[in-house]
């Protein structure tokens, strides 16, 4: 991506100015200062790509990370925050339970209106799948 912009950059440099007056030094500098704005986008964008890999995971797809039982509950916990618009203070879970291949935390917290439960739920390698209304 750098390489062509930089030869269209250096091309309509030359095209503008006319060849037979250009010396070696104004090249140089103009493909200095073209590699060098380059550079500076490229890496911008490369920036701003990560930051969108980073925060990928913020909807339900973040199973990249393996999630250890005792840390299931506190996830579970971010999840249901997240999904049923509550703060987390206001979230009370179980400890993780085994559920044939996988693992489950229940939880429950407390509107103004009413109670409500749900069950988080991982994969047995400790990703996490869903979190849903009981």
């Amino acid at each position: 991506m750098k390489y062509p912009l930089m030869v269209m950059g250096l091309a309509s440099c030359l095209a503008l100015t006319g060849c037979q007056n250009m010396d070696t030094k104004k090249v140089l500098i103009g493909a200095a200062a073209l590699g060098a704005i380059g550079a500076t986008g490229y890496y911008a964008g490369k920036k701003h790509s990560d930051n969108k890999h980073e925060h990928a995971g913020d909807d339900n797809s973040n199973n990249a990370s393996h999630i250890t039982t005792s840390k299931m509950p506190r996830y579970c916990t971010g999840e249901a925050a997240r999904k049923f618009h509550v703060s987390p203070r206001d979230i009370t879970t179980e400890s993780t339970e085994e559920s044939g291949n996988k693992y489950k935390v229940y939880g429950q917290y407390e509107t103004d209106d009413d109670d409500f439960a749900f069950t988080c739920t991982f994969n047995h390698d400790g990703h996490f799948l869903s979190v849903a209304r009981i």
